[in-house]
């Protein structure tokens, strides 16, 4: 072995392992050390509730209100930015001297704050306690997973984390009567806190391993780098926030020059993340799961609205109403009190029922509701009023609090929770930062354009230095100071403004968390580890210790893995169906293999190299192997992919189903169309005697079958040769007969037109006429009578569907969205119909949508797979039939070879599809040839278990991407001229339309059953086509006269595809089509 360690790899290690039950805690140890770790998080969570009432009373001591933001943003500001950075800290050194460190630095900061004889040093104080806190809650949550067996730390993480809670309750009260009674300089309570930590705190964590490591390689593996660039970022911003508007203009020099290093500072930041990847302070492999990104944004708006109402409200009461800081605390509690008995009401109904993601949704919009409200008080406000829009706004808190981290322990994996909790707390945290400083620029804009005209005998400055709680030292008027504190409460209500803002955007986000059941989720993972133990004698067999690429398995032999890190079994089952639902998410965290370095497109990411040239990244991927053929890893937002380029070991994962799942990425595919963990339980789930969804009697699945299987079952009887497909072939022929007639080429494809020819646009004639085609057949003539736009929004979905695939956000593809959202409302529509009158449709169609219902699937999700279906159907002919005419115009003695090959077809009048399918050996060798060069599929497994390929061991949770495009242009397979397009090519050797390395549509375990009918359409389309018109490539004008050649154009081989790809976007092919004789003959014969 290498003597260099994986520092993932000794992480999973210590996990498995490396701490034994013997240094687990049991007893009253435990208790010792829970407390003492509570009472570490109170510390912390107190410091932040406590200065909220205390803020008023500090800016009248230093006279000065301009820096009112830094007293809360400098604390969060370090609390949020180093909190990863010490995440590493105790991932490389002693837990215990670094949580002991972390507590000693925030009591620096907190004596700094006592001391402080002005605002500047109060804030450093603040930034320094801020540091350390961020120590304090990292340490709490890390020293659990050490000490604690694992099915029991979910109730210690709530014990420890409950503090948070307690301190919400009392620090007001505590902070009011230390402010009034006391000093707001006695605040800092932490030396007692210490002590009892020093004391009752013991560990029994083994380090060994980490402390192997030279002090060089940990400090390589912590973001230093990031983390200060992130602080600068966030002062750039703040500071901006705080001046822009009262001490400057916003258009001065020094504002926007905060805002541009702002901006530069964040794209470094961003740079950095990517480049780091694995060890970043934010990494994207975790940050990218659905939940754990909705989460995040949930809670960033979410913190932001709350730690504004914590320091505003106390404001509202002591400068508008007149309340000394106790009374202030104590008004909180209308506020506390609810959110305590929400927060408590949620978790005990989500832990009964299961569902957490309603209460989420639930208690962001009572939140909003309520902060709507509160903007509605004023100076004489009654208390019943102002007491019941905090208690709502408290209900609302606390119902959508807590429940985000029970959403991300649902959807992680418990080697990701703690990175998913982390980025959770520092969203939360930096929301709260940044919320402060703009509820502060609001306020004193406000202050600053308003005191002028109702006291024009007071400058705003003098109000602004006098502070929030010191009025009184301003004017003995009563007038004067009433309409002060009038002013004041217009301030708090902007500010109270922006809150319902940042809340109405926190429900927006709680919206996109996965809906999915805790017990549900609980159940399978228990009968997913209990398969695992049955399938191995021994949990220790099942692990490789792999170190920069090179592991050991159970035998001692050296194998290499792409990836490092662990492998673990973990075979698939029918019933583990909330795998299927799952984002790809789940890949253990572990060094790229040694073949893929860590400079491969600047970092561990690939992700901007692949979806801006997906084969350009994975020809540079084979050229970093050295062509040896050999499977190599590429990262997409930190997830693993493993590229399969030989023949040989295409063909020996398409022969292993057992480890190399298709059925995983059907789920995934199914869930990128929004089917979401209930919808594919009912969708994969085979019904059984008792079942709502079993019918004793069901003719249409006598076999009662699961809905999957039994739309893969219509499909084959529908597609496969058979009466049923030559049912839909007649209609195929009916439909090329019917729309290729000089009168129905008009349309959106036309450019221009006269009496003798018209101009149209190939691609947009291509698209039209196919997906006008496969809705007739498919869904009937009804269905574009509920939508009349329906073509052109299917064209525009099937153009963007891979952002689909591969989950973009709504905002990134507003298109694609209104498409989507256009032709699902169509479906919609369509289902509600009464069957007699879909029943042209497919008979297939016909049988899966009454299925649909009877798997009891909502209304959403049978939309949603309709929609799957209707992409898939057509997505590849559109850009067969555009390359095939293309071909065929841009090289004539092709298109006269296959002109005379099926003219006897037309012998009838009508074309005969099974003569061109069956006797046209020219046309089904430019067909295959045509497929071989316009291929973009991705075929993609997902790896089960562990799996070995050519020598190379592919990690289970992973997935296996085999870039066809790239094997239909094997050299060893095609011969030297594989790069070129040669018509001739299988018709010469037939044989080669069956190899391995050919895939024209990409696929599953076996061919898709659509070849046969796509054969009828395309072949039908371009024999019909060219034997009724002469169709020619016109020259095409130039701007300053004259005339130039129309050129080929070039493949799209830049944009993601799950199947043939259409040409680049900004570039077509111009036809000009004329009547012929045949046409005339036709004209006569009709």
């Amino acid at each position: 072995m290498s003597g260099q360690a994986n520092p993932e790899t000794l992480s999973v290690a210590r996990n498995n392992g490396g701490n034994g039950a013997e240094s687990y805690l049991r007893g009253w140890r435990l208790a010792i050390m829970t407390a003492s770790l509570t009472l570490g998080i109170f510390l912390i969570a107190l410091d932040t509730t406590v200065i909220g009432v205390a803020v008023p009373k500090i800016t009248t001591d230093f006279r000065d209100l301009n820096d009112i933001a830094w007293f809360g943003s400098g604390y969060l500001l370090t609390v949020t930015a180093f909190q990863p950075l010490f995440g590493t800290f105790y991932k490389f050194f002693n837990p215990k001297v670094v949580y002991m460190t972390a507590i000693i630095i925030f009591e620096v900061g907190s004596v700094l704050c006592a001391a402080s004889p002005d605002a500047p040093v109060f804030i450093l104080g603040r930034a320094i306690a801020g540091f350390g806190a961020a120590g304090i809650y990292q340490g709490a949550l890390g020293i659990i997973g050490y000490t604690v067996v694992l099915e029991k730390r979910p109730m210690y993480f709530g014990i420890v984390v409950s503090a948070f809670a307690i301190s919400a309750c009392i620090g007001p009260i505590l902070g009011g009567a230390l402010t009034e009674h006391a000093s707001w300089r006695n605040l800092p309570l932490g030396v007692i806190v210490f002590v009892l930590v020093a004391i009752f705190l013991r560990l029994k964590v083994s380090n060994e391993g980490r402390s192997s490591l030279p002090f060089k390689e940990k400090w390589k593996y912590m973001d230093v780098i990031g983390s200060v660039i992130f602080v600068g970022s966030i002062c750039c911003i703040l500071l901006a926030l705080q001046w822009g508007g009262q001490t400057l203009p916003w258009n001065s020099a020094k504002i926007i020059g905060l805002l541009i290093g702002f901006i530069l500072l964040a794209v470094a930041f961003a740079f950095v993340q990517w480049k780091r990847g694995e060890f970043a302070c934010i990494p994207l492999r975790v940050a990218g799961q659905r939940t754990v990104a909705m989460a995040a944004c949930m809670l960033f708006f979410n913190g932001m609205a709350l730690t504004v109402l914590t320091y505003y409200i106390p404001i509202y009461f002591q400068s508008v109403r007149g309340d000394s800081p106790t009374t202030s605390g104590v008004r909180f509690i209308a506020f506390i009190i609810p959110q305590m008995v929400s927060l408590i009401a949620a978790g005990a109904v989500a832990t009964k029922w299961g569902y957490y993601a309603p209460y989420i949704v639930a208690g962001t919009i009572i939140c909003t509701i309520g902060c709507g409200l509160l903007t509605t008080i004023g100076i004489n406000t009654r208390t019943a009023i102002w007491a019941t829009f905090e208690a709502l706004i408290g209900i609302g808190f606390g119902g959508a609090l807590q429940l985000p981290y029970t959403a991300l322990a649902v959807v992680l994996s418990e080697s990701d929770l703690p990175t998913g909790n982390a980025i959770a707390v520092f969203s939360s945290q930096l929301g709260g930062a940044l919320g402060v400083g703009i509820g502060q620029t609001l306020l004193l804009t406000h202050l600053v354009q308003s005191i002028p005209r109702i006291a024009p005998s007071i400058s705003p400055e003098a109000v602004i230095n006098a502070g929030a709680a010191n009025l009184l030292s301003l004017t003995t008027d009563p007038q004067i100071l009433y309409n002060l504190r009038l002013t004041w409460a217009g301030a708090v209500r902007v500010v109270f403004l922006f809150v319902v803002v940042a809340s109405a955007l926190s429900v927006l986000f709680s919206l996109g968390i996965e809906r999915l059941n805790v017990h549900v989720v609980s159940q399978e993972r228990k009968e997913i580890v209990s398969a695992e133990r049955g399938q191995e004698s021994a949990t220790t067999q099942d692990v490789m210790f792999v170190v920069d690429g090179i592991g050991d398995d159970e035998h001692g032999k050296k194998t290499e893995t792409l990836g490092g890190g662990t492998l673990s079994l973990k075979r698939l089952k029918s019933e583990h169906v909330d795998e299927l639902s799952r984002s790809l998410q789940h890949a253990e965290s572990g060094k790229e293999a040694r073949i893929q370095a860590d400079t491969f497109f600047a970092g561990t990411g690939h992700t901007i190299a692949f979806f801006t040239n997906v084969e350009g990244a994975i020809r540079h991927g084979i050229k970093f192997s050295r062509n040896s053929g050999e499977p190599f890893a590429i990262s997409l937002l930190g997830i693993r992919f493993y590229i399969l380029t030989s023949p040989y070991d295409v063909s020996a994962a398409y022969k292993n189903t057992a480890t190399l799942s298709w059925d995983y990425y059907m789920g995934q595919l199914m869930s990128s169309f929004g089917l979401n963990h209930e919808a594919l339980q009912k969708v994969w789930h085979q019904p059984q005697p008792g079942d709502d969804t079993y019918f004793e009697s069901n003719e249409i699945n006598p076999a009662h079958k699961s809905h999957v299987h039994f739309t893969e079952e219509m499909y084959n009887r529908q597609l496969l040769p058979g009466p049923k497909l030559t049912q839909l072939s007649l209609k195929v022929r009916r439909h090329i007969y019917d729309e290729l007639r000089w009168e129905k080429l008009a349309g959106p494809a036309m450019l221009d037109v006269s009496e003798t020819h018209i101009q149209l646009s190939l691609k947009t004639f291509c698209r039209g006429k196919i997906i006008d085609m496969i809705t007739e057949y498919m869904f009937g003539s009804v269905f574009s009578q509920i939508e009349p736009d329906l073509t052109k929004h299917m064209i525009q979905f099937n153009d963007d569907a891979w952002m689909v695939l591969f989950h973009y956000p709504s905002f990134m593809a507003p298109k694609l969205t209104q498409a989507r959202r256009t032709v699902e409302n169509a479906f919609k529509k369509y289902i509600k119909l009464p069957r007699e009158q879909r029943a042209d449709a497919m008979w297939g169609m016909q049988n899966i949508i009454t299925a649909q219902e009877q798997a009891g699937l909502e209304e959403k999700d049978r939309v949603a797979l309709l929609l799957l279906v209707y992409w898939a159907a057509g997505s590849n002919a559109v850009n067969t039939l555009f390359w095939m005419t293309t071909y065929m115009l841009f090289y004539p003695e092709l298109q006269k070879q296959i002109q005379d090959e099926t003219q006897p077809a037309f012998a009838n009048g009508q074309v005969d599809l099974d003569y061109l399918v069956d006797h046209c050996p020219r046309l089904e060798a430019f067909f295959l040839e045509v497929l071989r060069m316009i291929n973009g599929a991705l075929g993609v497994r997902q790896v089960m278990a562990t799996t070995e390929i050519n020598g190379k061991v592919l990690r289970p949770g992973n997935t296996l991407v085999i870039p066809f495009r790239l094997l239909h242009f094997s050299e060893n397979v095609w011969g030297g001229n594989s790069d070129k397009f040669d018509p001739e090519r299988f018709l010469k050797n037939p044989k080669l339309g069956q190899h391995s390395a050919f895939r024209p549509f990409g696929g599953g375990v076996s061919y898709c059953p659509g070849r046969f009918l796509v054969r009828h359409q395309v072949f039908g389309f371009v024999a019909t086509f060219f034997h009724r018109f002469k169709v020619e490539l016109p020259p095409l004008p130039l701007p300053r006269g004259g005339s130039k050649a129309q050129v080929f154009p070039k493949l799209d081989e830049t944009t993601p595809s799950t199947g043939t790809a259409a040409c680049v976007p900004d570039m077509d092919v111009i036809i000009q089509v004329s009547k012929n004789v045949s046409y005339e003959q036709y004209v006569k014969s009709s």
